[in-house]
C-alpha cells in the first residue's frame, strides 16, 4: 500500500497559484482595518482577487481600497457582520446574500475562514445559471400560449399535433356535458391522471373532485357566449399522490370554432403555476413576518429613539453634536444650551455661532478630533465666553470629551461633545488651595511641630518645623511611617499615646524624646481625632519643645532642695539660740532683782553721803567747797 502524502508535498508553491486561476470559485484576500481610537474592527482592506473572483466583481488582481470603500451595501446586506464575526470568532461559517447594489445584481454564496492577521473568502453568484424551473416554465407557457391562440384562429385542423406537441395544457371539451374530446399529456396529469383515463368522459365524470369548484360553470358560460374567460392562478383541489392537494393554474378558456364559423367546443389552456403560487404564499408568509418583525423593530426603535431623547433632553451633562468639516451645530441639549443663553446654536458653524473659541484650545482639539479621529479629554479647562449681556469675556471651566463621530462606511462625519461647567468647582478649589498655602505659611511660622496622621500611622502633612528637628523636608515626610520618622525608641514612648489617639481620645502629655544619638528632648504633645461620619480617619499632632520649661523646673527644683536644707540649719541654729534667750531672759530677771535690792540696800548710805556732802559745801569757804565737794 502506497503511503499518502501531505497535500504541501503533493502540490507545488506554483500548483497553488494555478489552482486559484482555474478555480470556478471566487477567492479573495481581505485584512482587518481597525479604527484610530478604541481598535474597533471598521472594515477590511481587500489584498487580492483571483480571476473568478475579479469577473465577478469587476475589480482587478490587486485592487486596493476596502470592502466597505468598494462595497457599501456589504454593511446593509449583513456582509460586513458576516465577516467580522468569522475574523473574531475563528469559525468557518457560510453566508448568503441577494446583492442588488453597487453594480452588481446576483445571489452570492460565502465560505469564509480566518488564516492568520488575514481572512480567506469563498464566493459564488447564480449569474452563469439557468433561471427558476418555475421561470422558465411561466416564460415558456405564455409563448407557447400565445402561439397555440395564432395557431387556433389561423389553423384549426392542425389542433391534434397541437395538443400533443404542446408544452403545456391543453384540452377541448364540447357539449353540455363538457366531454373530453382532446387532452394533450400535460392536461391529464394536471388532474393527476392520464390521456387515456380521461378521453371521451364528461369533464365531472373524468375528475369528480372538480365538483363544486366552478370550472364547469366557466366553461359552459364560454360556450354560450364565445367569450373567453381567463383565470390566474385559480386554486384547484385535485386528487394526486393519493390525497387532495390544492394546485394553482393560469389558464384560458376559450370558444374553437370550424372553418364556417361554427362553435366546436371549448379549448382550455393551462399552465400549473403551483410551485410559483407556493413560492410566493412562502414569501408573503416570509413577508409578513418580516414586516411584524419590521414593526416589531421599528417599535423598539421608536421606543430607543424616546428613551435617547428622554436621555438627550434630561442628562445632567451638556451634551452636542457637531457635523461636517465646519463643525455644524446638529443636536444642542438643554444644559448644554443653557451654557449660551440668548444665543442661536443650532444650524451654525462652531465659529459663526461661537467666535470667541476661534483661537482656543477647545476649538484646536475638536478639529483634531475630526481630523484624526482620536478621542480628547480636557479636565477643567479655562474657556473665556462672552457674556450675552454686554459681551465682556469671562472666565468659566469646562471638563468635556470630544468624541468622533462616524458615517455608515466608517467615514468620521461630526463630532460628540460631553461637558461638564466647573468653573464654580474650580474657583471652590482655588479658593481652598488658597486658604491652605495661608495654612501652611502660618503652620511653618509657628516654632512647633504640627503634622497629621492617618490610621496607618502614616505623615499626611508635615509643617516646615519638622525640617529644623529631623533635617528632612517635609514633603519627603508624606507618606512615611511615623516610625521611620521619630525613631524607634522615641516611638516606642508614643506609640500608646496614638493608640489612645486613633480610639478617638483627645489627649495632652509630656513626655522625652530619645529621637536619636544626641538629640533627646522634653515635649508636650497634643494629639486631636480626626474623626467624619463617626469613625476615625486619623489624628493631628502639635509638639512643642519644653527642654528649657523642664530644666528650669529642675534647677529650681534643686534650688529647693538646698533652700530647704539650710532652712533646717536655721531652724536648728534658731533652737539654740532660743534656749540662750530664755537663759539670758532668766539671767535679766534675776538681775533686775538683784538691781533692785541693791539699790534699795545702798539708797540710805547714799542718802547719808549726799547729806554729808552738802554740810561741806556749807562749811568750807566758796572756791574751797566747790573743787573739794566736786572732786568727792
Amino acid at each position: 500500500m502506497t503511503a499518502m502524502l501531505p497535500l504541501f508535498d503533493l502540490f507545488a508553491p506554483d500548483d497553488w497559484l494555478t489552482l486559484l486561476d482555474v478555480s470556478f470559485t471566487g477567492i479573495h484576500l481581505v485584512r482587518p482595518v481597525y479604527a484610530p481610537a478604541g481598535g474597533e474592527l471598521v472594515d477590511f482592506a481587500i489584498e487580492y482577487l483571483n480571476p473568478a473572483g475579479q469577473r465577478m466583481t469587476g475589480l482587478a488582481e490587486q485592487p486596493g481600497g476596502t470592502l466597505l470603500g468598494r462595497f457599501p451595501h456589504a454593511l446593509a446586506a449583513g456582509i460586513f457582520a458576516y465577516y467580522r464575526r468569522v475574523f473574531e470568532t475563528g469559525e468557518q461559517l457560510s453566508y448568503e446574500a441577494n446583492y442588488q447594489a453597487d453594480g452588481l445584481d446576483n445571489y452570492f454564496r460565502f465560505s469564509a475562514r480566518r488564516s492568520g492577521q488575514h481572512l480567506l473568502v469563498s464566493f459564488t453568484d447564480t449569474s452563469d445559471q439557468a433561471r427558476s424551473a418555475v421561470e422558465e416554465t411561466l416564460r415558456v407557457s405564455q409563448v407557447r400560449e400565445r402561439a397555440a391562440r395564432a395557431e387556433v384562429e389561423a389553423e384549426r385542423n392542425l389542433l391534434q399535433a397541437v395538443l400533443t406537441q404542446a408544452p403545456v395544457a391543453i384540452g377541448l371539451f364540447q357539449g353540455e356535458e363538457l366531454s373530453i374530446a382532446a387532452a394533450n399529456a400535460q392536461m391529464a396529469a394536471t388532474w393527476g391522471r392520464t390521456p387515456e383515463q380521461v378521453l371521451g368522459r364528461p369533464l365531472l365524470a373524468a375528475v369528480p373532485e372538480l365538483q363544486g369548484q366552478g370550472f364547469d360553470d366557466q366553461l359552459r358560460q364560454v360556450l354560450q357566449t364565445q367569450v373567453p374567460v381567463r383565470g390566474s392562478e385559480k386554486p384547484a383541489v385535485i386528487w394526486r399522490d393519493g390525497q387532495l392537494q390544492t394546485t394553482y393554474y393560469d389558464f384560458v378558456y376559450q370558444a374553437l370554432y370550424d372553418a364556417q364559423g361554427a362553435v366546436l367546443g371549448v379549448i382550455d389552456v393551462a399552465v400549473d403555476v403551483t410551485a410559483q403560487v407556493r413560492a410566493r404564499q412562502q414569501v408573503q408568509v416570509l413577508n409578513q413576518e418580516l414586516e411584524a418583525r419590521v414593526q416589531a423593530r421599528t417599535q423598539q426603535i421608536h421606543a430607543q429613539s424616546q428613551r435617547l431623547e428622554r436621555l438627550f433632553l434630561q442628562a445632567p451633562a451638556a451634551i452636542c453634536i457637531l457635523g461636517g468639516p465646519e463643525l455644524v451645530f446638529e443636536l444642542v441639549n438643554p444644559i448644554y444650551q443653557q451654557f449660551f443663553p440668548e444665543r442661536q446654536l443650532l444650524g451654525k458653524p462652531l465659529l459663526q455661532a461661537l467666535p470667541e473659541l476661534t483661537d482656543h484650545a477647545a476649538y484646536h482639539t475638536m478639529r483634531q478630533v475630526y481630523d484624526t479621529g482620536e478621542t480628547n479629554q480636557q479636565p477643567a479647562l479655562l474657556v473665556p465666553l462672552a457674556r450675552t449681556t454686554d459681551g465682556v469675556l469671562e472666565d468659566r471651566y469646562f471638563t468635556y470629551i470630544q468624541q468622533p463621530r462616524y458615517d455608515e462606511q466608517g467615514r468620521i462625519d461630526g463630532v460628540l461633545i460631553f461637558g461638564l461647567e466647573v468653573t464654580e468647582t474650580v474657583q471652590a478649589r482655588q479658593a481652598s488651595e488658597a486658604q491652605a498655602q495661608q495654612l501652611r505659611l502660618l503652620t511653618d511660622a509657628l516654632p512647633v511641630l504640627i503634622g497629621y496622621l492617618d490610621r496607618a500611622r502614616r505623615y499626611q502633612f508635615a509643617n516646615e518645623s519638622y525640617r529644623t528637628w529631623f533635617g528632612q523636608d517635609p514633603a519627603a515626610l508624606l507618606g512615611r511611617p511615623v516610625r521611620d520618622v521619630l525613631g524607634e525608641q522615641a516611638y516606642a514612648a508614643a506609640a500608646s499615646y496614638m493608640d489612645r489617639a486613633l480610639g478617638g481620645e483627645r489627649l495632652s502629655f509630656e513626655a522625652t524624646m530619645p529621637y536619636r544619638a544626641g538629640f533627646t528632648r522634653h515635649i508636650r504633645t497634643d494629639y486631636v481625632p480626626d474623626v467624619r461620619d463617626g469613625q476615625v480617619q486619623g489624628f493631628y499632632s502639635l509638639v512643642q519643645d519644653i527642654s528649657e520649661q523642664v530644666d528650669a523646673r529642675q534647677q529650681v527644683q534643686r534650688l529647693n532642695e538646698e533652700l530647704a536644707a539650710v532652712n533646717e540649719e536655721l531652724q536648728a541654729s534658731n533652737h539654740e539660740l532660743s534656749t540662750a534667750n530664755d537663759q539670758l531672759t532668766r539671767t535679766n530677771v534675776d538681775l533686775d532683782n538683784f538691781v533692785y535690792t541693791a539699790s534699795h540696800d545702798l539708797k540710805a548710805p547714799i542718802s547719808n553721803l549726799e547729806g554729808l556732802l552738802a554740810s561741806l559745801r556749807e562749811e568750807l569757804p566758796p572756791p574751797a567747797a566747790d573743787s573739794e565737794v566736786g572732786y568727792l
